[in-house]
């Protein structure tokens, strides 16, 4: 599947488990993968819908103590001859699905156990040991059922999260602005719309104290929606792929919470980068310890190569003679976009604690990450800077 819809793939209503076992009558045996919590919870509302369909069915559930390689394997088995998966979970439950589905080659839908984040409707997933994180290229699931009453039940941490989560996208406005004024890309339709949905989630605060389950529906609205816009965009996000990181300096906190942070992080770096006085060349930078960097992280010589060739122009004037004259613009709209993100961190921290997220150490941030392989336009220009491309006193 090379795209996905979301006004078509997802059904977001009340009583969605009738339309999931009017999808589901269409397939000969079906695996449920769930976990725990869901289990306890949902699963046998589900069972009911599905034994009135006489459909044919069994679950199986993750079991959280063991890796994840286990658990694929584990499900694998269990799922051989199913030609359909239903995934019911939260975010952890939706990457081993999409896992499981991917190595028995059959499709899969999802219906999400809690607001979280939108690995619901993306094509990878990340499995993870103590040491690694692979991201792992799969299929969109063929649909995403989403039941109203189930995301308005969604613990305060998850919701948090998810707020966090959507907040961190500061940094995808300001890497969009550096595509547009440097290198001329026609992307001010999603730029406007990443700022008016992250405006509206903003106004949304208020209302999780004073009337959480309309709010959390209008934030389970705005999470597809921004999955819909970043779907469109020709880049990784950093704070995603940093935060689904192990041992990041040494930040074990959820999920949306980390991406914030590595969202203030970023822009801090990036407010030192085009704060700078003056723009000079630097040394040929070292391509072999650039490789080694990208090989280390599952790159290939090819990745390298196209990196080279899309920004082999940052060291022609025509480069640095841009850079010097949008310079104060981007510097003005960085300080602004910084400060929204400063007044929103308060707000979620005197909404859900009062501890304020922390700031990482530039110098551990950038030891820890290969960040040459991350393509948040923003963020690679900073990359090329410590790698000798460009110096910015």
């Amino acid at each position: 599947m090379s795209s996905f819809n979301a006004l078509e793939k997802i059904i977001f209503k009340k009583g969605v488990f009738e339309d999931l076992s009017n999808f589901a009558k269409n397939y000969q045996k079906i695996a449920i993968l769930t976990s725990k919590t869901p289990k306890k919870l949902y699963i046998s509302a589900l069972i009911g819908f599905l034994n009135e369909k006489n459909i044919n069915f069994f679950t199986c559930e993750f079991n959280s103590e063991i890796a994840d390689h286990e658990n694929i394997i584990k499900a694998a088995s269990k799922c051989q001859g199913c030609d359909l998966i239903i995934s019911f979970g939260a975010g952890k439950v939706t990457d081993l699905s999409k896992l499981v589905a991917k190595s028995l080659k059959i499709p899969f839908v999802v219906v999400p156990s809690t607001i979280s984040h939108f690995g619901y409707f993306t094509n990878y997933a990340y499995k993870t040991n103590a040491l690694t994180t692979e991201k792992v290229a799969c299929d969109y699931p063929l649909k995403v059922f989403i039941d109203e009453n189930i995301i308005k039940s969604s613990p305060d941490n998850f919701i948090f999260s998810t707020c966090c989560f959507i907040f961190s996208f500061y940094e995808t406005i300001f890497s969009e602005l550096i595509k547009n004024q440097m290198f001329a890309s026609d992307n001010s339709y999603q730029i406007n719309a990443l700022k008016r949905i992250l405006n509206k989630t903003e106004g949304l605060l208020n209302w999780l104290s004073l009337n959480k389950n309309v709010a959390i529906l209008n934030l389970m609205d705005n999470l597809i929606e921004l999955f819909s816009i970043v779907n469109s965009l020709d880049c990784d996000i950093p704070q995603i792929e940093i935060a689904s990181m192990p041992q990041v300096d040494n930040i074990n906190l959820n999920f949306g919470k980390r991406t914030l942070i590595y969202t203030a992080s970023l822009l801090n770096i990036y407010l030192s980068f085009w704060g700078s006085k003056n723009i000079c060349y630097k040394n040929i930078p070292d391509y072999e310890n650039i490789l080694k960097i990208l090989q280390k992280n599952g790159k290939n010589s090819d990745f390298f190569e196209n990196f080279v060739n899309k920004y082999q122009n940052v060291t022609s004037n025509e480069f640095f003679f841009k850079a010097k004259m949008i310079k104060p613009r981007l510097h003005a709209e960085l300080i602004l976009l910084q400060t929204k993100l400063s007044k929103v961190c308060k707000r979620l921290m005197n909404l859900y604690t009062k501890n304020e997220p922390r700031m990482l150490n530039e110098c551990n941030f950038y030891d820890n990450i290969s960040y040459i392989a991350i393509s948040s336009n923003c963020f690679q220009l900073n990359s090329l800077m410590r790698l000798g491309y460009l110096n910015f006193a």
